[in-house]
């Protein structure tokens, strides 16, 4: 897969039984960090639990243009949750649909245990249910996005949540008005 340098916008979409296409629209010039950025604050960790491989693939391409950031991912809950303890991440985001525990069993064993408490966790998930995001945010859910996603939201979450402390600067640039809109299915 090549990166394109200079474009604002990608585009994710799904093709038949799973099959996904990555239209490459953009990356934007900021995704390569120029001095003086926020990401001057320091490395961070977040580890993605996500059972499905091509939002895991997809994921780890938008996060491998960021120096910054070291990911980690788990497509099972229970191996996820040992990452967690083992590694302490910055940051989490977690799919609720797992095949071995359900998302909700993992947030609230994440929430329960004194090691990982305290590290901020982003639903990352199909089910836009108001009762299921309700669900989430009132136990403690950092926030809640829904697939498919908008790329410059989930940048912009990630950066509020990995570096919460720093100035609000974007990790990618406002898309361009276009009928293609920034997602991930």
């Amino acid at each position: 897969m090549e990166i394109f340098q200079g474009f604002q916008t990608i585009v994710l979409y799904a093709l038949g039984a799973g099959a996904l296409a990555l239209e490459v629209y953009a990356f934007v010039d900021a995704l390569r960090h120029p001095e003086g950025s926020y990401l001057a604050a320091g490395k961070r960790t977040i580890l993605y639990i996500e059972d499905n491989l091509s939002n895991l693939n997809l994921v780890q391409e938008i996060l491998r243009q960021q120096p910054q950031i070291e990911l980690l991912s788990a497509m099972q809950g229970r191996l996820g949750l040992d990452l967690a303890r083992k590694h302490s991440p910055d940051l989490i985001l977690l799919d609720i649909h797992l095949p071995d525990l359900n998302g909700w069993d993992v947030f609230s064993q994440l929430r329960g245990e004194v090691t990982t408490r305290d590290i901020p966790v982003i639903i990352i998930s199909a089910d836009a249910t108001a009762r299921q995001i309700q669900q989430f945010m009132t136990a403690g859910a950092r926030d809640y996005l829904t697939k498919p996603f908008d790329v410059t939201k989930f940048s912009r979450v990630i950066e509020e949540s990995a570096w919460p402390s720093t100035d609000s600067k974007t990790l990618i640039q406002k898309p361009n008005k276009s009928p293609l809109a920034s997602v991930i299915s």
